[in-house]
């Protein structure tokens, strides 16, 4: 495609801050030359002083416009920029690296230049400069879809200005040279030796590999300001000759021939390109899961990812990679093959190119892109794209069916990081083509909580407390309007024998909820109200369907029926469906009210997690021990640790992670002092849930000791149990609620009477007996997760069920 406006080539204008050696630099320099010079004529202006990379430029032909000689511009050298723009004003000018997609776009925009492009490669999207400064332009490429969500998310750009493209390598010039599995033992690290590399976590991770492979050596390229200090921790932690400083260098190649793998520990990361090198060399990655990484190694296919900040989940994936030759032939064969199908240079020039001709060809048509006036309600959750094994971004949902139904789920909380797994029926259904919008009772959860989850593909709106001047309104407007019907539905929902004080509050305000939803989701065109949980989400759903006459359902888990509420017999005789999540769930209920026996349907959860374990140690003393969960009484932690003080008295050599946060904390703690614990049980804290998983890289048990609270409250099935399983880690539990229906005693897992510490300490010291049967069982319990809590299949029955029992369109 030509530019139908220009009878010459495009001036391309790419700013950036310097041409030291780098990888956005490096990546420039080889978009400018791979540039189509008969549509497109590239220049590189540099706003400040560093010239590494210059002469290359040059060499290729690409002008070069430098207008600093200090490492940091100056007031007068960002007015030449601008009179620059002004007289000789480019086709387009894309902005890259920090201070040039700060100050560009301010220029950019003072000079009216009509197409600015930001080029994005690492985001702090909690700096105010970045919420207000990205919508300045027009379009914006950014080379990993993480980057996108945030973008998209928290500065409110529209998904039809952002372009992923992901960063290109040259696969002819990084070429294997010879299989990685018969090389030394050595691990490459190619990172700046700053803070945000995190080289204190590689070297005491180093440090435990060593204990496996003391032939093992790693080699540290880089420099920068922490080198000194790393040089004396390695002299002081490590023994002599086992790690080796090297210079940066722009040619890492040589290097490379010689590793065995690589690996990158940072804290923080956009899409390092580093990676890409090693893996068109062949080489398998360790590395940690931050940033664009993900998109690039694939865990347990061309590598394998370990948590941030975690020294024993990096050791392991190391060890493991040095330990078996094999799988890094195959990690490095398949690395190879995933670049050159989606990581080539001439995939990344062309993205640009293809950007470039359209951008131009909607300025020639008078439909340019303009800055963003106005931001997305904040009230609104925006649709994040889903991310498809190449990197690149796919529709969120399918396109909806002419026949699927408008489903409105209602929630207190969404996301809610203790129920992930709402999150992934909601997500699933979308994906599987159902058009979902969430409606959520209370306002919105620190986003601090939210860290690691999954965006929603869902809308959602959310009410809370800013919502209650609206809330009292429609209550007196339907007093005032259907004056019978409102006080009948207050009468069935609040006359009640509430149990608790809080109980009660939450029934007044989904009751008030729902009256206000019942009118809005019928204009709205909403034909089935779903509530996920059987207390106040069923309360306002239930109500909301009085007054619309929508048909609702609702799903029973735990805490929502266990102790039940005082309309649950109600709200189950009125729903058109119900989903238990448990066999023991559907017999309860069918008890509850016999005449929704028949409208009762089992559905297990779904397991939001590929079915794939990790790299794992075979048991050994100390044995490691792991158990996740709001710290609440339901979760009979207190009965964990008086078990954990019965394998201490009988010699057993274990260190527990006790992972989570809640009421109880402080209480644990103290109790795990008093038993004498203190170094043999660690307290994590909340764990954002997208490090969850990788807990189980170095755990040899898991273990849910659940307990009925004196509340009544329960578990159902808990979804860490599913997780456990399908990373083939052996489970220890109770015989609580659905618990047994996951955990089969003989195969899949050991269970023990709820509250009794000696029994379930005996089942622990069964489990690590025989490693052996506790691998066996693990298998076992892999097989059951993907045979009967599948998402796909299990929200799959659920959609079927939505689409049977919604109204039909008028």
């Amino acid at each position: 495609m030509t530019n139908p406006s220009l009878t010459r080539p495009a001036r391309i204008v790419l700013l950036l801050e310097n041409l030291t050696f780098g990888g956005t630099q490096r990546q420039t320099l080889e978009l400018a030359r791979g540039l189509n010079r008969r549509r497109f004529q590239p220049e590189i202006w540099t706003l400040a002083a560093g010239d590494d990379l210059e002469p290359l430029a040059r060499e290729w032909g690409i002008p070069v416009v430098r207008f600093s000689h200090h490492r940091k511009p100056g007031p007068v050298d960002l007015i030449r920029v601008w009179l620059r723009l002004r007289r000789n004003p480019p086709d387009l000018l894309m902005t890259l690296t920090a201070l040039p997609n700060i100050w560009g776009r301010i220029l950019g925009r003072c000079s009216r230049l009509p197409l600015l492009v930001g080029n994005v490669r690492g985001l702090n999207h909690r700096d105010q400069h970045e919420r207000w400064l990205w919508p300045l332009a027009g379009h914006i490429i950014c080379n990993a879809n993480k980057l996108k969500n945030i973008l998209n998310s928290a500065c409110k750009i529209p998904l039809d200005r952002i372009t992923v493209i992901p960063n290109g390598v040259d696969t002819d010039f990084f070429q294997p040279e010879g299989p990685a599995a018969g090389r030394k033992p050595v691990i490459l690290c190619v990172a700046r030796l700053a803070p945000v590399k995190d080289h204190a976590t590689l070297i005491r991770a180093f440090g435990l590999v060593l204990r496996d492979h003391p032939e093992a050596e790693l080699w540290l390229v880089g420099d920068g300001p922490l080198e000194q200090t790393l040089r004396e921790s390695v002299k002081q932690t490590l023994p002599p000759g086992r790690v080796r400083f090297l210079p940066g260098r722009p040619d890492v190649r040589p290097l490379l021939e010689e590793a065995a793998l690589l690996v990158l520990s940072s804290r923080q990361e956009a899409f390092p390109n580093v990676i890409l090198e090693a893996m068109a060399m062949g080489l398998p990655v360790a590395a940690t899961e931050v940033g664009g990484i993900p998109e690039m190694v694939f865990h347990g296919e061309t590598g394998w990812l370990a948590p941030p900040g975690n020294p024993p989940a990096l050791a392991a994936a190391m060890s493991q990679l040095l330990g078996d030759p094999e799988t890094r032939l195959a990690f490095g064969r398949a690395a190879r093959q995933r670049v050159e199908r989606h990581f080539s240079l001439a995939t990344m020039v062309r993205g640009h190119e293809e950007v470039f001709e359209k951008l131009l060809a909607q300025r020639a048509s008078g439909r340019g892109f303009h800055p963003q006036k106005k931001p997305t309600p904040a009230f609104k959750d925006a649709v994040s794209p889903a991310v498809s094994p190449a990197g690149t971004s796919l529709s969120p949902v399918s396109a909806p069916d002419t026949a699927s139904p408008r489903v409105a789920y209602l929630l207190l909380w969404f996301p809610e990081p203790s129920q992930t797994f709402i999150l992934d029926e909601v997500n699933t259904l979308c994906r599987l083509g159902l058009e979902v919008k969430v409606y959520t009772l209370y306002g919105p959860r620190p986003s601090q909580r939210l860290a690691g989850m999954a965006p929603a593909l869902a809308p959602v709106e959310r009410l809370g407390i800013a919502s209650l001047g609206t809330l009292v309104l429609d209550l007196l407007r339907l007093l005032r309007d259907r004056r019978p019907l409102a006080r009948r539905v207050l009468a069935e929902t609040l006359v009640r024998k509430w149990r608790r004080l809080e109980t009660a509050g939450e029934a007044l305000w989904a009751t008030l909820a729902g009256l206000h939803l019942g009118k809005r989701l019928q204009a709205a065109g909403f034909q089935h109200l779903h509530a996920p949980w059987a207390d106040g989400p069923a309360t306002a759903a239930w109500v909301a369907s009085r007054l619309s006459g929508i048909p609702f359902s609702c799903a029973a888990h735990a805490r929502d029926i266990y102790p039940p509420d005082g309309a649950l017999r109600e709200k189950l005789a009125a729903a058109s469906f119900i989903r238990a999540i448990s066999r023991i769930n559907r017999d309860f209920l069918a008890a509850c009210e016999p005449a929704a026996a028949d409208k009762i349907a089992v559905i297990h959860l779904g397991a939001p997690l590929k079915l794939r374990p990790g790299p794992r140690r075979p048991p050994r003393a100390p044995y490691q021990l792991l158990s996740i969960g709001r710290m609440v009484p339901k979760k009979g932690f207190p009965i964990l640790l008086e078990a954990c003080r019965e394998l201490a008295a009988r010699g057993v050599d274990f260190h527990l992670i006790l992972a989570g946060d809640g009421s109880q904390r402080r209480e644990l703690v103290e109790l795990a002092q008093g038993y004498g614990l203190s170094g043999r049980v660690h307290f994590p804290g909340f764990v954002p849930h997208g490090q969850v998983p990788r807990l189980f890289l170095r755990a040899d048990l898991f273990i849910m000791p659940s307990i009925i609270a004196p509340s009544g409250d329960r578990d159902g099935i808990p979804t860490v149990i599913m997780e456990a399983l399908a990373h083939e880690v052996p489970v220890v539990s109770t015989c609580v609620s659905g618990i047994p229906e996951i955990v089969l005693p003989g195969k899949t897992g050991w269970l023990a009477p709820p509250g009794d510490a000696k029994a379930l300490a005996g089942a622990v010291m069964e489990a690590l007996s025989d490693p052996e049967e506790a691998r066996r069982r693990g298998r076992a319990g892999k097989e059951l997760v993907a045979r009967e809590f599948d998402s796909e299949k299990n929200y799959g029955r659920l959609k079927e069920l939505l689409e049977k029992h919604s109204r039909k369109r008028d």
